[in-house]
């Protein structure tokens, strides 16, 4: 389940902006569904070359608004059902995690000079 501000954003994504903005956009969240299919690094980089070879393939194109659209539908087809989440962000496990500190943790302002020892 998604808040209603994730919702929000993820309907503006692809509405607001410019073009070049849209693109980078795509860009961006292609990578990131590459990197969520390929567990190895080695077969993402080759995957993100080629998809990067596409998008310089059509950099200059003029039916770019036709082409933005055909790159948006392929995305949303080829989206990972369990999409690798960073723990801190929204829907990640240790989101709004607070955990109390330790009774016995302190903080120490000498720097190394606690123990008269040294």
């Amino acid at each position: 389940m998604e808040a209603p501000a994730v919702r929000a954003a993820k309907a503006a994504l692809w509405t607001t902006g410019s073009h070049h903005d849209k693109a980078r956009r795509l860009y961006r969240h292609g990578l990131k569904t590459v990197l969520n299919w390929a567990i190895h690094r080695d077969i993402f980089i080759k995957e993100a070359a080629e998809m990067r070879a596409e998008f310089e393939k059509n950099r200059y194109a003029v039916d770019g608004a036709t082409l933005l659209v055909q790159g948006i539908t392929k995305l949303k087809k080829f989206e990972h059902p369990n999409p690798y989440i960073i723990p801190t962000e929204y829907g990640g496990s240790k989101w709004q995690r607070n955990v109390p500190l330790h009774e016995k943790a302190e903080l120490v302002l000498d720097y190394g000079k606690e123990h008269p020892d040294y």
